[in-house]
C-alpha cells in the first residue's frame, strides 16, 4: 500500500467509524489539516510519534501504519 491508498483507507476507516475530520483529528491529537494531508497522501515521512497517535485513534496495527512509509527503510 503506499501513501495515496493509505490515505483513501483512512478516510473510509474514518467514515466507517463515524467520525467526521475534525472529531478524528482531537482523537489522534493532530491538526485537521494534518489529519487532511494524510488522508490526500500528500505526507511523505511522518515522524513515529504521529504514526503511533494514528494508529491508536483508527485502532490499526502501529505496523501497518509504518511499513506504508518506512518499509524500504
Amino acid at each position: 500500500m503506499n501513501r495515496y491508498e493509505f490515505g483513501k483507507y483512512l478516510r473510509a476507516k474514518r467514515k466507517e467509524m463515524g467520525k467526521t475530520l475534525k472529531e478524528m483529528a482531537a482523537t489522534a491529537d493532530i491538526s485537521v489539516d494534518h489529519l487532511r494531508r494524510f488522508e490526500k497522501g500528500g505526507i511523505e515521512r511522518p515522524g513515529t510519534s504521529v504514526l503511533q497517535k494514528l494508529a491508536e485513534a483508527y485502532k490499526i496495527p502501529l505496523r501497518q501504519v509504518s511499513d506504508v512509509f518506512y518499509k524500504d527503510d
